[in-house]
Parts: structure tokens; sequence; C-alpha cells
């Protein structure tokens, strides 16, 4: 902790190698459990308490329950330290036991409410799916292919199905955003590959459009195409005639009926999550819904 923090613009490996030996660590054990994310789920769980009671950035402070965000000066933990050992006193004066004090403070304090609900049309057969067939818990996404955002959150979809596997399917539905110019034809492209090779095929675009988001022209979607083994001429007719467009814009109707503007979106039984969050914000609503299916 103090060394990282005395450090903190050098924590490159090699940094943290020489850190761990300094500290009599093995280095090759320190390294080892960083390149394979030893103690992830340990830090998840501290971030998915981050997430239950709203904190949003760093450094982040509750001193018996009380919030103090930011930088602040050592004056403002004083004032609050001091003032809580004070009620700390007249507590166990008055017969609290000291082992009991804290969960006494917080008692009254407000708890994490349920996210934003919102009542979608399920998958049908045009939709592209994947995961358990029969799964108790439907994650749609609202998605851009040429939306950064998006792209920052394939991974977590992808950390998604592989803690949850058949628990959760996973639906997708479009949005591309009228100010990303290229972003109706990957679309369109990615619906016709579904369109001829059902989820097998879309899926396959869907990994490729999200590849590489800056290369999204008409050629390369045609590359694309291709690299999947897809009928050309039916490919390009599709887009050149505009063939998906009335679908594509029917997920879009969706999404604006339940008032989701932004991308990425999703929908977990109902519930809501906006932007690339983190995966421990997707595990909590999960497990909600898992728990709330059973």
């Amino acid at each position: 902790h103090d060394k990282l923090f005395s450090n903190h613009r050098a924590l490159e490996d090699f940094d943290l190698e020489r850190y761990a030996r300094e500290l009599g660590m093995s280095p090759s054990a320190t390294m080892e459990a960083v390149r394979k994310e030893k103690h992830a789920d340990v830090i998840d769980v501290d971030m998915n308490l981050a997430e239950q009671v709203e904190v949003r950035g760093t450094p982040h402070s509750f001193i018996n329950g009380r919030r103090l965000s930011g930088s602040q000066p050592i004056t403002k933990f004083e004032a609050i330290i001091d003032e809580e050992i004070g009620k700390a006193k007249a507590l166990v004066r008055a017969g609290i036991p000291a082992t009991g004090l804290y969960a006494h403070l917080i008692k009254n304090g407000k708890t994490a409410g349920p996210p934003d609900k919102k009542t979608i049309p399920g998958p049908s057969a045009h939709t592209p799916t994947r995961g358990g067939k029969t799964a108790k818990v439907t994650l749609t996404m609202f998605t851009d292919f040429q939306c950064p955002f998006c792209g920052r959150a394939v991974d977590t979809i992808k950390q998604v199905e592989k803690t949850y596997g058949k628990k959760v399917r996973i639906a997708f539905r479009h949005k591309p955003l009228s100010f990303h110019k290229q972003a109706m034809g990957a679309h369109e492209a990615a619906a016709e590959a579904f369109r001829q090779g059902g989820n097998d095929k879309f899926w396959g675009m869907y990994e490729l459009l999200f590849a590489d988001q800056k290369s999204l022209d008409r050629q390369t979607l045609e590359a694309h195409a291709r690299t999947l083994g897809l009928d050309m001429r039916a490919f390009r007719r599709a887009l050149d005639s505009g063939r998906h467009k009335k679908a594509i814009e029917k997920d879009i109707d969706i999404s604006d009926d339940v008032d989701i503007s932004g991308t990425p979106a999703f929908v977990i039984n109902g519930y809501v999550i906006s932007g690339a969050q983190p995966f421990s914000k997707f595990r909590r609503v999960i497990d909600r819904a898992l728990g709330e299916a059973r």
C-alpha cells in the first residue's frame, strides 16, 4: 500500500516486480498473481460494494457510515472523527456494548435501492441471441457498432458469459446513433449476416466489427462478409437496398419507448444498466434477477 502510493507514477510490471523484491516478497510469485489475476474476485467484491453505496470516484471514505468524497483536508476527517468518538462514548455510557457500536450507528442508514426497471419485448426468432435458450435471465444489449463505449463493454459481456454460462441468455438489439455516420451500414451488415447464417454468422460479424471500430466503410464490411463466407451478391444487394433498415429501426423504437437514449444500454430481466459499467455492476443485477427467477 505505502510503496504503491509513494510511487504512483511508476506502476509498470517491472516496477511492481522491484517493489516486491524490496519488500521481501517473491517477485516471480507476485507477477504470476498479477498476470493470472489471482485476486480479481476479492477486488471485484470491493467494487461491487462500491457500486451498492454509489461510490462514483476515488478517494471515497465512510466514517461510521458518514460519506466523505474526494481528497479532503485532514481537518475534515478530524472534525467527523471527533464527533463520532463523542457519539460512541455517549452510547457506551447509555449501555450499548462496544462491540455493537458500529451496527447501532448505521442501523438507520440508507441501503442501495434496486436499479431502474423497464419492460421490453423478449427476443423473437429475428433477434440474435446466444447462451441458454431456456435461461431464466435474459440480458438484452442495445448497441452501436461505432460507439467506443460499446466496444469497451464487449469484454464485460464475455465475462458475464464466462461466469454465468447457460444461466443467462444474451440478446442483441440494434441501436445505431444518428451522429455515427458509419453505424447504420455496420448494423445492416450484421443483420444480413444473421439472415444468411443465423446466430453463428451474426456473432462472427459482431466480433469482426468490434475488433476494428475505426474501419466500418463499405469495403471493410464486404471484406468481413467474405471472411464469414457469406453470399456476396446477396450481401451487396441487401446493403444497397437497405433491406434491414426497418428491422433496425424497430429495435431503435423499442429503446426509445423505454427512454433509452444512449449506448451501450443493457436490460437484464427489466433492470437497466446504462453505459460501459464494470462487471461488478452486472453481477449485482444478474444475481438479483436470478434470485427473483427461482
